[in-house]
């Protein structure tokens, strides 16, 4: 497979992973199947230090019992075990299914309550590089760490990749991975988002400057995060939608794409106009990702 068309695949993928994302875990959710883990499950916290140094052979072999069987086997990169939430331990642990040891997904496997002996394994989109330690995070003070996911703005584009990162707040309960994002807008106001965009923008100039190449994709995806939280985190559902017409109606793929994200995103009747607009555009990445956006939009919510 080519540089481009794999950089254009893994940047499709993380689309549909958005446009599908609209169930209760945003993500891949496993029935809850029952298994053996093959390794004593730790209960408190001294039993997590024991874990956390387990070989990664049971550890694989344990996700692999769990996965859909129509599903391809799981790589793990890293793995930890930590309380988070209901119930109490839970493993997450980055993971691979294309063989090629890059780690877009992060695995949480929690016990199920409502079954002894079972469990539940949710996979959720999130960029590398990854760092665990950093991504599990007592965000509430209460003991219980929440998963911060990361997604790359503008899709992995292999050399030019930007590293301008959207970050999910997922909490557990009854064992499956929620989205609690909107409740957390200090985490996005002092501790990751707006400062680093603002720290980015003054790295790209005056906003009146004319910006060409890559600049033009760096602030358009800086642009995009800004209107992402003000959607998602403050409450504003139709911000960014001006921008994303200007985007759609762009030759550039990369800022189509910004806009089939965009209009994903609100729930509007014009959006959708807009996204079926884009479902003609040239790129086969571009109108894929917003026929897909349009047939998820059209399905029944669970």
């Amino acid at each position: 497979m080519s540089m481009i068309l794999r950089s254009r695949c893994c940047r499709l993928l993380g689309t549909l992973a958005v446009a599908l994302s609209m169930d209760v875990a945003a993500g891949q959710r496993a029935p809850s199947r029952h298994a053996s883990p093959g390794f004593h499950w730790p209960e408190t916290l001294a039993d997590i230090q024991t874990a956390d140094k387990l070989p990664v052979e049971p550890l694989a072999a344990f996700l692999d019992e769990l996965r859909p069987k129509d599903a391809p086997p799981l790589r793990i990169g890293e793995f930890r075990f930590a309380p988070m939430g209901d119930p109490s331990i839970c493993l997450a642990a980055t993971v691979d299914s294309s063989g090629r040891q890059i780690y877009f997904s992060v695995a949480v496997v929690c016990p199920d309550l409502r079954t002894t002996g079972s469990f539940q394994m949710t996979i959720l989109p999130s960029a590398p590089p990854h760092l665990l330690g950093a991504e599990l995070a007592d965000l509430d003070g209460d003991g219980a760490l929440d998963l911060l996911a990361k997604e790359l703005a503008g899709g992995y584009q292999d050399s030019q990749t930007l590293p301008i990162y959207w970050y999910s707040v997922f909490r557990v309960k009854n064992s499956v991975p929620r989205d609690v994002s909107a409740d957390h807008q200090k985490f996005y106001g002092q501790r990751s988002l707006l400062p680093w965009l603002e720290f980015f923008s003054s790295l790209l100039g005056p906003a009146d400057s004319k910006p060409n190449g890559m600049a033009v994709e760096a602030r358009a995806e800086a642009s995009f995060l800004r209107a992402k939280y003000d959607r998602r985190i403050a409450g504003k559902l139709r911000a960014g939608f001006e921008d994303a017409l200007e985007w759609g109606n762009s030759d550039d793929p990369r800022l189509q794409m910004l806009a089939v994200e965009t209009f994903i995103d609100i729930a509007t009747p014009d959006a959708t106009a807009e996204l079926r607009k884009l479902g003609k555009a040239r790129d086969r990445a571009v109108s894929e990702a917003a026929t897909a956006g349009l047939r998820a939009r059209a399905e029944p919510r669970p």
